[in-house]
C-alpha cells in the first residue's frame, strides 16, 4: 500500500496530468482552427502559449512521478539526468509563453512562433530519455517474481509507446520550425508543428494520467 505522502503525489500527478490533458486538447483545437484559416496569427500564438503552459505542467507532474519513485528507490545515480530532462521542459514552457506573449503584442509573430515551434521540437526530443527512464524505474520498483496488474502493465506500454512518439514528433516540429523561419509558408508549417506537439502532449498527459490512476487503485 502507498503511504499517504505517496498517494498524495500520486493524486497531485493525477490532476496534474489531467490539466496537461485539457492543454494538449486546447493547442490541438486552437491549431486546427487556425488551419481553417481563423485568424490565424492569433491563433498560432495563443496555441504556443497553451503548450507552453502545459510543457511547465508536464515537467511537474513527471517530477512529482519521479518524487514518488525515488522515495521508494536507491535511483539517485540517475537523479541529475532526470532532473536535467524536467529542467529543460519546465525552461522550454517558459519560452514559449513569452514568445507567444510578445507575439500577440505584434513584435514579428511570423519568426517568433516559428522559435517556439522549434524550442518545443528541441524540448521534447530532449526530455524523452526522462519518460523512457520513468517507465523503467516504475518496473524496477516492482518486486522480483511479481507481476503488474493487467491495467498497469497497458498503462506502461501507453507510456513507452508516447516516450518514442515525442521523439519523431520533435524532429518534426525542429524541421517545421526551420522551414517557416526561412519564409516557406510560415503560418501553416508552424500551425502543423503545434498541431503534432499538442498531440503529442495530449498522449503523454493521458498516458501519465492513466499511470497514475492505476497506482491510487493497486498500491
Amino acid at each position: 500500500m502507498a503511504t499517504t505522502t505517496q498517494r498524495g503525489t500520486l493524486e497531485a500527478a493525477t490532476g496534474g496530468a489531467g490539466a496537461e490533458v485539457v492543454g494538449g486538447i486546447g493547442a490541438v483545437v486552437l491549431s486546427i482552427v487556425g488551419l481553417a484559416n481563423v485568424v490565424p496569427e492569433l491563433m498560432v500564438s495563443i496555441a504556443g502559449i497553451v503548450i507552453g503552459a502545459a510543457f511547465v505542467l508536464e515537467g511537474a507532474v513527471i517530477a512529482a512521478e519521479y518524487s514518488r519513485l525515488l522515495s521508494t528507490a536507491d535511483a539517485s545515480a540517475q537523479r541529475s539526468s532526470e532532473v536535467g530532462g524536467l529542467t529543460i521542459e519546465m525552461l522550454a514552457g517558459l519560452v514559449g509563453i513569452v514568445l507567444g506573449v510578445l507575439s500577440i503584442i505584434g513584435i514579428d509573430p511570423p519568426v517568433l512562433m516559428a522559435c517556439s515551434a522549434i524550442v518545443f521540437g528541441s524540448a521534447l526530443v530532449l526530455s524523452s530519455g526522462a519518460i523512457a527512464r520513468l517507465n523503467d524505474f516504475k518496473t524496477q520498483a516492482t518486486p522480483a517474481g511479481a507481476a503488474l496488474p493487467p491495467a498497469q502493465t497497458v498503462v506502461q506500454e501507453a507510456m513507452a509507446a508516447a516516450a518514442g512518439a515525442q521523439v519523431f514528433t520533435g524532429l518534426a516540429a525542429i524541421v517545421l520550425g526551420i522551414l517557416a523561419l526561412v519564409n516557406i509558408s510560415p503560418p501553416t508549417l508552424t500551425l502543423v508543428a503545434l498541431l503534432a506537439v499538442g498531440a503529442t502532449i495530449l498522449l503523454r498527459g493521458s498516458a501519465i494520467g492513466s499511470r497514475s490512476f492505476s497506482m491510487l487503485k493497486w498500491e
